[in-house]
């Protein structure tokens, strides 16, 4: 039976097993190795098999097995490699391949197998040696790796980030899908060092020197610059490396990556333009109020202290001061405007914003905003266009819906000509109502359009008209949150040199006895205060 060495000879087309092994010692060995060692004959017919490959075949009934074809015990592409070895130790070469072959029970196998002739003294082939490995273990392993490396391809490729690497001279060697999204340039043409022509012109000589220093030291690297994009912009990039060693631990060369962080540093900028003018804005209004006290204490002083005025003088004195005064009145107010802001672009961030909601009609809270401002500005024109007798209920925060309001036409009469009119009108549309603020100002080009009702955005190239301030560019961003929490929505409708018109628009409410006594309510607690 495999694993012994029987007394008799072999079959007469076989060599006698007894000349190949003759030393028992040997043949303890053999039996004892773990790999799965057989005789074939010429043919390929199985002779012997060892101990330790019965067992690794987990074979019970080995003589059902001895004088079978050898390669019958393969299939499908096993079966193929292992015809194609046997062929050639038959030929005089030594087989080699690796395959799959489960066991007798079914077990999963892998072997590395290989096939030597035995070669008798005239150089005739008397038998085959087959050693069979088991490599199952080692088959799993490159199996693991090889998926994951392909997650980890898939996850490089399909990352909404750049990656790349580099080899040992800093030359890159591999770009992601995302840098030929990101720049238009397929990788291929980047490789080497031809990647580094994107890089902003004024960036790449700094970019250079700091990366071929960090190659020198093989330190981390990180850095910013601007990078070409497809669209044809640059863009602010934040670059980070880390260098990687190869399976001998030498420095191999480096991987990164590649960041857009164009709206942060826009943020960033926005914030420190923001930080700037609303330093200068807050400080303008006290040095001006400063100056209108100071010159108010000196008329009054001297008011107080001249015997010899005569009455009219008196008076035109009193005046000037009252004047210097309400200047310096205005001047609190529009500082009282600016930190109101600030306040609520603070509560709108933290979506910590009250609102006491109540049924009003929007009709008569535009008319009474209208009316206080045109007050306010007795010279300008403002067309009022109101539906006639008719309430457009809402339900709403009044003071939040005034402010809105105002916040609109103080813009349109801000960057508006003084001598051109500003038309306010509030409608009716489906289930909404609508008002809106039309200005005869400069108009909007397609971007700001689109930036308008951002924290912190100033048109480029709009200024207002006289004296009217510079502003923070939150009143619209403002104006939107409050909107958007009462349930409605924001938009303009703008054309450069023609000028714009803001609306926003608010659910109806159907008007029920139990909303009008709300509304009767609300402007009773309003008439109060």
């Amino acid at each position: 039976m495999a694993g012994t060495f029987p007394e008799e000879g072999p079959p007469a087309r076989g060599p006698s097993i007894e000349q190949l092994l003759q030393e028992r010692h040997t043949r303890e060995i053999i039996d004892q190795s773990p790999d799965c060692i057989k005789l074939l004959d010429h043919e390929g017919h199985l002779l012997w098999l060892n101990q330790g490959g019965i067992r690794a075949l987990e074979i019970e009934d080995v003589a059902s097995c001895l004088n079978s074809e050898w390669v019958t015990f393969w299939s499908g592409e096993g079966r193929r490699l292992a015809e194609q070895a046997l062929a050639e130790a038959r030929a005089g070469r030594v087989g080699h391949f690796e395959g799959f072959c489960p066991t007798m029970k079914g077990t999963p196998r892998w072997w590395q197998v290989t096939i030597t002739p035995f070669l008798d003294h005239e150089g005739r082939i008397t038998c085959l040696l087959a050693i069979s490995r088991d490599i199952t273990e080692r088959k799993q392993a490159e199996a693991a790796l090889k998926a994951s490396e392909e997650r980890f391809r898939s996850l490089a490729e399909h990352a909404p980030i750049i990656i790349w690497q580099t080899d040992t001279t800093g030359s890159a060697v591999y770009f992601n899908t995302t840098w030929q999204h990101f720049t238009g340039r397929p990788s291929a043409q980047c490789q080497g060092w031809q990647w580094t022509t994107t890089i902003h012109p004024s960036d790449r000589r700094r970019v250079l020197e700091h990366w071929h220093m960090a190659l020198t030291t093989q330190q981390p690297y990180e850095t910013q610059f601007r990078l070409l994009g497809a669209d044809g912009e640059y863009h602010d990039m934040l670059v980070r490396t880390t260098p990687y060693n190869d399976a001998s631990l030498q420095f191999a060369g480096y991987i990164g990556t590649m960041l857009d962080i164009s709206k942060q540093t826009a943020l960033e900028r926005q914030r420190d333009a923001f930080l700037s003018l609303a330093t200068h804005e807050l400080k303008t209004p006290l040095t001006a109020l400063l100056g209108n006290i100071q010159l108010a204490r000196r008329l009054l002083q001297r008011l107080a202290h001249s015997t010899e005025l005569d009455e009219g003088t008196r008076l035109q004195l009193f005046e000037q001061a009252q004047g210097l005064l309400e200047r310096g009145e205005q001047h609190l107010r529009r500082q009282n405007r600016l930190i109101n802001d600030l306040l609520e672009m603070s509560r709108n961030q933290d979506e910590s914003l009250e609102l006491r909601l109540a049924h009003w009609d929007l009709v008569e809270i535009v008319r009474e905003t209208v009316q206080d401002l045109q007050l306010a500005f007795p010279q300008r024109i403002i067309a009022l266009k109101l539906p006639e007798k008719e309430s457009l209920l809402v339900y709403i925060d009044r003071d939040r819906i005034e402010q809105v309001v105002h916040n609109y036409l103080t813009n349109a009469l801000k960057y508006s000509p003084p001598e051109q009119p500003i038309e306010v009108g509030v409608e009716r549309s489906a289930i909404v109502a609508r008002c809106w603020v039309r200005d005869a100002g400069p108009g909007l080009p397609d971007e700001a359009r689109e930036h308008i009702w951002e924290r912190f955005y100033q048109v480029p190239g709009i200024r207002p008209y006289q004296n009217a301030g510079a502003s923070l560019g939150l009143g619209l961003y403002i104006s939107r949150r409050l909107i958007q929490q009462q349930g409605g929505e924001v938009g303009v409708e703008s054309c450069e040199g023609v000028g714009s018109t803001f609306w926003f628009t608010l659910p109806l409410v159907v008007p029920t006895e139990e909303a009008r006594e709300s509304m009767q309510q609300a402007e009773s607690r309003e008439g109060a205060a």
